[in-house]
């Protein structure tokens, strides 16, 4: 090779590399911002929040999603990121609701199917949603609401700038592996729930790829609200409901232990399953407007 085109392709490469590191470091800092506000102020907050189970549930959900969305408009004005820009651009946004909750119940009751084909489910004679229905009704908004702040850390604004700089498959698989880091702290965290919270973290990218944060906040909701007050199982190793209406069996890797079914192998089977699913289904007239970007990214 001539010198000339020797000391072009390195200067070339060296170009490259600088770019990328300047990617690299628009993110962190955007990162660093974004995470640390929120989380500065939902620790100031928290102590307003009441100790009862089920006003937990609710006030909490209800602070944290307004802390997320002031920090998520607050930041997203210096990057000229609107909600709408981060995800929330369905053309229904009702329907893409109402069926994200229907794909979530689904999800659930396809994943304890798995589990009663193998005999590692029992349903007791407690009845399903024990709760009073004003309970039921405070604990599904407090769910929504929770699924909601989460969906805005994971796959909002965070999501969006990395699928910029990146490209989408980056940004399904860094907030995917962040949303498994943060339920690291959850009673009963195995490898297992990690493998299964980045397969979720995935089926939730893609829901919002596919059809914007509204229909992802509803499968995230409905999955934890139809687990929990309905059949009484654990969420991610918390307890939320009451408990009894059905026992998982057999094996840890069956079972899932004191996590619960998060960290079954039938929660693996059927988040793979459910993820491609939509990731190959043909866009449906709610989703989203937006036209997706080139997946290798293109922002500085």
């Amino acid at each position: 090779m001539p010198r000339e085109r020797r000391a072009g392709a390195f200067f070339f490469e060296r170009a490259r590399v600088i770019v990328w590191l300047k990617k690299c470091f628009a993110v962190f800092w955007r990162t660093i911002i974004f995470f640390g506000l929120t989380a500065l102020l939902v620790f100031v907050l928290s102590i307003t929040v009441p100790t009862a189970r089920v006003n937990f549930v609710l006030a909490g959900g209800a602070m944290t999603t307004a802390v997320v969305v002031f920090v998520t408009k607050l930041v997203g004005f210096f990057d000229d990121k609107n909600l709408r820009a981060i995800g929330f651009d369905s053309r229904e946004p009702s329907l893409s609701f109402v069926i994200g909750l229907a794909l979530g119940a689904l999800w659930l009751i396809t994943t304890l199917g798995v589990l009663v084909l193998v005999h590692h489910f029992e349903k007791t004679s407690v009845p399903l949603a024990r709760d009073s229905w004003p309970t039921l009704m405070q604990l599904f908004v407090g769910l929504v609401l929770s699924a909601a702040f989460e969906e805005l850390c994971f796959r909002g604004y965070w999501f969006e700038i990395l699928r910029e700089r990146f490209g989408s498959i980056a940004a399904v698989s860094v907030t995917s592996l962040g949303f498994a880091i943060v339920h690291a702290m959850n009673p009963g965290f195995t490898f297992m729930a990690a493998v299964n919270l980045v397969l979720a973290g995935v089926l939730l990218a893609i829901a919002r790829l596919r059809a914007g944060l509204v229909f992802a906040i509803a499968l995230h909701a409905s999955w934890n609200f139809t687990l929990g007050p309905i059949f009484g199982l654990s969420v991610s190793g918390n307890e939320i409901g009451e408990r009894g209406a059905a026992v998982l069996t057999g094996p840890v890797y069956w079972s899932g232990g004191t996590f619960g079914i998060e960290a079954s192998v039938a929660t693996s089977m059927t988040a793979t399953l459910f993820a491609v699913m939509l990731l190959v289904s043909p866009r449906s007239s709610f989703s989203s407007e937006r036209i997706p970007v080139p997946s290798a990214g293109t922002g500085p």
